[in-house]
C-alpha cells in the first residue's frame, strides 16, 4: 500500500507538472510588423459626405512599421486629416503614398518609426475619406508590414505588387 501510495503521489506531481504553461502569452511569440484593428464612423454615409477611419496598432515592430490602407476608389483621401495619436497627444502625419491601384482601389501608405509610438509601441492613426461616387458593401482594409531599414521607402511600396494582405477590413456603403 505504501508503494502505491508513493507511485501515485510521483505520477500526480508529474502529470500536474506537465499541465499548463503553454499558449499563456502570445505577446511573446508575436514577431510581425503589428497587431492592428480598424473601425470606421459612419459607416453608411452620401456622396459628398466623409467617413472617419481609425487604425490601432499594437506591439510595432522596432524596425517600424508600413501602414497600407487599402479602399474603393470612390473614396477619396482627404488632404491634412491624417493623425497619429500617441499618449493622448495627437499630432498630424502625411501619407507617403496615395495611389490607385490596379482593380477599383486605392492605397494610401503611412511609413512610421517605432519612435513614434510610445514605450508600449502603439497609437491610434486617424484619416478621414470622402464619398465621391456610390459603394455597395466597400472594403476598407489595413495591412501592416515591418519597415526594411536596409530598402529605402520609396522602394518599399509598389502599386504593381503592394504585397497586400488584409489584417483588419470594415465595410461602408455610399448612397447617392
Amino acid at each position: 500500500m505504501k508503494y502505491l501510495l508513493l507511485f501515485l503521489s510521483v505520477l500526480s506531481f508529474l502529470v500536474l507538472s506537465s499541465c499548463g504553461g503553454g499558449g499563456g502569452n502570445d505577446d511573446e511569440a508575436f514577431s510581425g510588423g503589428a497587431r492592428v484593428v480598424i473601425s470606421l464612423t459612419p459607416s453608411n454615409i452620401d456622396v459628398g459626405d466623409r467617413t472617419r477611419i481609425t487604425i490601432q496598432v499594437f506591439d510595432v515592430n522596432e524596425d517600424g512599421i508600413i501602414v497600407k490602407l487599402n479602399y474603393p476608389d470612390a473614396l477619396s483621401y482627404v488632404e491634412e486629416t491624417a493623425s497619429l495619436e500617441v499618449d493622448g497627444d495627437e499630432s498630424d502625419i502625411t501619407p507617403d503614398v496615395d495611389v490607385a491601384g490596379d482593380d477599383e482601389d486605392r492605397f494610401l501608405v503611412f511609413f512610421l518609426s517605432e519612435d513614434d509610438f510610445d514605450r508600449d509601441a502603439e497609437g491610434t492613426i486617424r484619416v478621414e475619406l470622402q464619398a465621391n461616387d456610390s459603394v455597395n458593401d466597400g472594403e476598407i482594409s489595413v495591412d501592416i508590414d515591418v519597415d526594411d531599414p536596409q530598402i529605402p521607402n520609396e522602394s518599399e511600396f509598389s502599386v504593381d505588387s503592394p504585397q497586400f494582405q488584409p489584417e483588419d477590413t470594415v465595410t461602408i456603403e455610399v448612397d447617392k
